[in-house]
């Protein structure tokens, strides 16, 4: 696909249509599913429309651009699939034991068996070309603020003595990031779930234990 290709296809028609009356959340839903299959490249207008029940300018004329629909898509994926994940991080009393179910629900959640297999925040950049460069600032932008959410947390670990005090938050914090987007891509290229469950237990056995 080439550039001047996604560019066409991103672009706002130049007749623009009023859109009908819709659910915006449910149609919002449908192009994340989409997205989440297939990634931002991969997403013709044509298929999101088909699969949100919209027109092509009733869609641009609700969402403004395809880059536009997919940064809501992305943000209702972080406040809906992938919130539980956090949750279960946050709500541990240890962190320990939120790391660890952090990283199982995550699993849960890229091998439901009624869910696109991969997570839409590290695969949704995947295509045969590169993505618009403010499609990766969206991706990029969402994954650093959870890099921040997790840092923090193991920067309060390390005040409550939960770690070592020689621990380097920064790079642990990013160790465990970097886990989760391989099992991501992991699960994408077909791994069971028994195995994803595996090497969690092998990352966790390898966590910095109190001195």
């Amino acid at each position: 696909m080439s550039h001047s290709h996604v560019k066409e296809e991103s672009d706002p028609p130049s007749k623009r249509g009023r859109p009908r009356h819709f659910n915006r959340a449910e149609v919002l839903a449908q192009a994340m599913e989409v997205f989440w299959v297939n990634g931002f490249q991969g997403s013709s207008i044509h298929e999101l429309s088909q699969s949100m029940g919209l027109a092509p300018a009733s869609l641009y004329a609700a969402f403004g651009s395809k880059e536009g629909l997919f940064e809501e898509a992305v943000a209702l994926y972080l406040a809906t699939e992938a919130e539980k994940s956090w949750q279960a991080f946050e709500q541990a009393d240890r962190l320990r034991d939120g790391v660890r179910s952090l990283l199982i629900e995550t699993v849960n959640l890229l091998t439901h068996t009624e869910r696109p297999r991969g997570c839409l925040l590290v695969l949704g950049d995947k295509g045969m070309s590169p993505s618009p460069d403010n499609v990766r600032e969206v991706m990029r932008k969402q994954r650093e603020l959870k890099r921040e959410q997790l840092a923090a947390r193991l920067q309060r670990a390390l005040t409550e003595a939960e770690i070592p005090p020689s621990t380097d938050v920064d790079a642990l914090a990013a160790s465990v990031f970097i886990f989760m987007s391989g099992l991501s891509i992991e699960t994408a290229d077909g791994a069971s779930k028994a195995r994803l469950l595996s090497a969690i237990g092998e990352f966790m056995s390898r966590w910095p234990a109190q001195d």
